[in-house]
């Protein structure tokens, strides 16, 4: 997590608070480092005591620190698999007024290896503001999350709102959209879909037991682009609509897991097969 060209003027420390969520976090450690053109100071890693839900630590910034400074979090986990999914918050990130040590002898300059990511390219990076979970309906046997993604960007592309659903039912994991009525904003170029029931046109991309099956042509580049960029974003983006109902962590997992395999196999077939 990187926040950009933050203004350090007058500030003598910085300290972040985190929480832990759901899932194991024993081996996961962080790092919270101050970096200016490549020249940070950073606190070393910290890790989470259990039962212990809550960690803060920070760090004393040197009187040589520049006044603007990308300010990131650094997590590290080795033996976590990929399978497996653990959760953490933020909940204070704090600028602290006052003197700064007499210690510039703790600047050091990252190798090529380590060195951070600028901010020019973590904006080229998909990303999105928030999720609303618009409804969630669960049986035995068959589970429905509506969600809305606000603020969704990625290269020079931004969407205020990009809304639909995904469901899971026997295990197999899929996503819906439908479009929009008459008057509503349209957030694809051409119409992919060509499904209909009573509520209107819609098109969904799921696992099948043979595999994926895409429901949908898409002419447009610009529209291939953006269930690409959802397809890559739906692990995320499921956690965190998961973390909004009561679910376990084998539940979540489970759930991370079809979305994981979901967002591969669909991407893998989008790019490998011209619907044009």
């Amino acid at each position: 997590m990187i926040v950009p060209d933050v203004s350090l003027r007058e500030v003598g420390a910085i300290r972040i608070e985190l929480g832990a969520g759901v899932g194991d976090l024993s081996d996961t450690r962080f790092e919270l480092v101050a970096d200016s053109n490549g020249k940070s100071v950073s606190t070393g890693w910290r890790a989470f005591h259990f039962p212990e839900k809550t960690m803060s630590f920070g760090l004393s910034l040197p009187v040589s620190q520049s006044d603007t400074a990308d300010i990131i979090l650094r997590i590290e986990d080795t033996t976590r698999r990929a399978a497996e999914f653990g959760a953490f918050e933020i909940r204070k990130l704090d600028l602290i007024v006052g003197n700064r040590v007499p210690d510039a002898d703790k600047l050091e300059r990252p190798t090529a290896r380590e060195a951070w990511p600028g901010a020019a390219d973590l904006k080229a990076l998909p990303r999105f503001a928030d999720l609303k979970l618009n409804g969630h309906n669960a049986t035995d046997t068959y589970e429905l999350f509506d969600v809305s993604i606000n603020r969704l960007e990625f290269g020079t592309r931004s969407e205020p709102v990009v809304r639909f659903k995904f469901t899971q039912a026997k295990g197999l994991l899929s996503v819906e959209f439908r479009k929009g009525g008459a008057g509503k904003r349209q957030i694809f170029q051409h119409w992919p879909g060509s499904q209909q029931d009573r509520h209107g046109e819609f098109f969904r991309i799921g696992l099948t037991v043979e595999g994926v099956a895409i429901g949908c042509k898409l002419v447009a580049d610009a529209d291939r682009r953006l269930v690409l960029v959802l397809l890559r974003l739906l692990p995320t983006i499921v956690a965190t609509a998961l973390q909004m109902t009561p679910a376990d962590a084998d539940k979540l997992q489970q759930w991370i897991g079809a979305a994981r395999q979901l967002s591969k196999t669909a991407q893998h077939k989008i790019e490998e097969v011209s619907f044009k």
